[in-house]
């Protein structure tokens, strides 16, 4: 028997608990001193997350509904994330085209997706067209929008992890995502 049970069980035996299993959370209900008790547990803890106790009964069964409510919305967003991750992910295909570049978009690099095994990306820089630079007189005001070229490459391939958010690092301060196919911003 694990840690988390022989607490549980400890609780529910020693204080005449009552348990109730809900989703990925076990709460025990018992009373001592008079008072009403919740202690609710997470899947895979030994140690409870909430353990509250209440004035009365009415109280602790608003309490228990809470605990509930609030649990029933910790999993709707962790469904939701978890469908949100999958499809950014759902873009790495062999082929595809991701898009790095910096908060002020002076550097904006291309990378094509050239095998994949796993949640590992063999990925390679490749070029881009860009369109923009506007003179005026002796000044040049260097912006525009940039398109990737697949068919030229720079440097050597390279593996990175592809992570839960479909990014993958390309150093330690840039991350690159799958390319939405539309023109990207540059300045210099």
């Amino acid at each position: 028997m694990s840690k988390r049970e022989d607490c549980i069980r400890s609780l529910v035996e020693s204080k005449g608990g009552e348990r109730i299993e809900y989703g990925n959370i076990t709460i025990v209900r018992y009373t001592e001193n008079k008072k009403p008790h919740i202690a609710a547990f997470r899947k895979g803890s030994s140690k409870p997350f909430e353990h509250l106790y209440y004035q009365d009964k009415e109280h602790a069964e608003a309490g228990l509904k809470k605990l509930i409510r609030s649990e029933e919305v910790n999993r709707a967003e962790q469904i939701m994330r978890n469908a949100l991750f999958e499809e950014m992910r759902s873009g790495f295909k062999i082929g595809a085209i991701l898009v790095s570049c910096s908060a002020s978009h002076r550097n904006v690099r291309f990378f094509k997706v050239v095998d994949l095994i796993g949640d590992k990306a063999t990925i390679i820089e490749i070029g881009q067209f860009k369109a923009g630079s506007i003179f005026k007189g002796n000044l040049c005001h260097d912006h525009g929008q940039t398109i990737p070229d697949a068919k030229t490459c720079i440097g050597n391939q390279f593996v990175r992890k592809i992570k839960r958010t479909g990014s993958v690092s390309i150093t330690e301060l840039t991350m690159a995502t799958v390319w939405n196919g539309k023109p990207v911003h540059w300045q210099s």
